[in-house]
């Protein structure tokens, strides 16, 4: 059993060190393009390669792997305040796509510090008025889906996501009635996990069984029977 155990401990770094490798080599040349010329498409995709080696680094179980594992996040942070910024100046229509990835990476890497002030208010109603300004002139998957992603976000760092589920879980329902494409979903599944797996180390009994729900009725989503 031991030697078993070894094996499948082994498999699993290789297949880490595997996914790991060309995403570093990824985010090199990216951070290379964004030295000549920074755009928020390029900050955007350097943080989402930060945030896809984090998520490596957190399912490795590797010795130092937790610590990888921040580190990646705080880039993925920067990155995405970075591309939000060059959003806020062209004033894009786009720019809570980085926005909420940043507020992910803020409650991943800064939520459980004390002293964390919470997201900016005057930030996180602008960011909903675009999402709601997308929604109803030009709405897509990501700008309803975004909604009550945001949603999420504010009840994880009010720590109340157990009182907001049922709204929560209806948004999502209505939009997979309408939009069932596994890919979206699993790229929302993605990000929700990445999010609450870190807030269960903080949670309540309550509110960790409300992360379970919503994790279980994405993955529903995302990969249907």
């Amino acid at each position: 059993t031991v030697a078993i155990a070894a094996r499948g401990q082994e498999r699993l770094r290789q297949a880490a060190e595997a996914a790991r490798k060309p995403l570093r080599e990824a985010l090199a040349m990216i951070e290379q393009l964004l030295g000549l010329h920074p755009t928020m498409e390029r900050e955007s995709i350097a943080g989402s390669a930060c945030k896809r080696l984090a998520l490596i680094e957190a399912a490795s179980g590797m010795a130092g792997s937790d610590a990888r594992a921040l580190e990646a996040v705080k880039r993925m942070r920067a990155h995405y305040a970075r591309a939000e910024a060059l959003a806020h100046a062209a004033d894009s229509s786009e720019i809570y796509y980085p926005a909420l990835n940043r507020m992910a990476a803020e409650l991943v890497c800064d939520a459980s510090r004390p002293g964390w002030p919470g997201f900016d208010a005057a930030d996180t109603a602008f960011v909903r008025q675009r999402l709601a300004d997308k929604t109803r002139n030009d709405p897509d998957f990501w700008s309803v889906a975004g909604l009550t992603e945001l949603r999420v976000y504010e009840a994880v760092a009010a720590q109340a996501l157990a009182p907001a589920l049922a709204a929560v879980a209806a948004e999502y329902a209505e939009l997979q009635r309408r939009v069932s494409g596994s890919n979206y979903w699993r790229s929302l599944y993605d990000t929700t996990r990445f999010v609450l797996d870190s807030y269960q180390a903080r949670a309540t009994a309550a509110e960790k069984r409300a992360g379970v729900e919503l994790v279980l009725l994405l993955e529903g989503f995302a990969w249907p029977a």
